[in-house]
């Protein structure tokens, strides 16, 4: 596994925009990384790796989907700690955000790996309802608390992203796979 700079772990975060939304794992209750917990199609970033071919090696590796790194938009970049089952932190990463459209794939077509149990979509609509919530503290439930810390940030702070990436390939027309252009608000890498 490589290391980032100031000994964060470098790992990616790939937002695979299925028909009914977007993809989250279940992760097993024996992971000892969050485990039963949901996150998005993610991994480390192995030695010599790009962070682009980690995100297209973890998407096949975690839904069977193949892509080509020029596929992934690339949103943002941040840094998240990532948490034990237990409670206590694994590690400090640094987090490279990216997105890929395949709305011509359904949550049934997406073969689970080992270390997940389930699969399902999440609309970006949810995704608001669940930040919101969390920020108006409406009950003593934290939605947020279904997700991985790395990914509950992005329901947070990246819903925005994820958004304007789905609205602009809307706009382009374009079905089934992306282009490797940018929209406005997201920044590079």
């Amino acid at each position: 596994m490589a290391e980032s700079d100031g000994g964060m772990v470098p790992l990616v975060i790939v937002a695979l925009r299925l028909r009914e939304g977007f993809l989250y794992l279940v992760r097993s209750l024996k992971d000892e990384l969050e485990g039963g917990k949901l996150n998005m199609v993610s991994g480390h970033v192995n030695k010599f790796e790009t962070v682009h071919e980690a995100g297209v090696r973890e998407l096949h590796e975690e839904s069977g989907i193949v892509a080509k790194p020029e596929e992934l938009v690339h949103l943002a970049r941040f840094s998240a700690k990532v948490m034990h089952t237990d409670g206590h932190c694994a590690e400090n990463a640094m987090l490279d955000l990216f997105f890929i459209n395949r709305r011509d794939t359904t949550v049934a077509d997406i073969e689970l790996s080992e270390e997940h149990v389930g699969k399902r979509a999440i609309s970006i609509r949810a995704m608001k309802r669940f930040a919101l919530s969390e920020s108006l503290r409406e009950s003593r439930r934290k939605p947020l608390a279904l997700f991985t810390t790395p990914d509950a940030t992005i329901i947070r702070k990246y819903t925005g992203c994820l958004e304007d990436a789905e609205n602009h390939l809307s706009s382009m027309k374009i079905s089934g796979h992306n282009r490797s252009r940018t929209p406005k608000r997201m920044t590079a890498v």
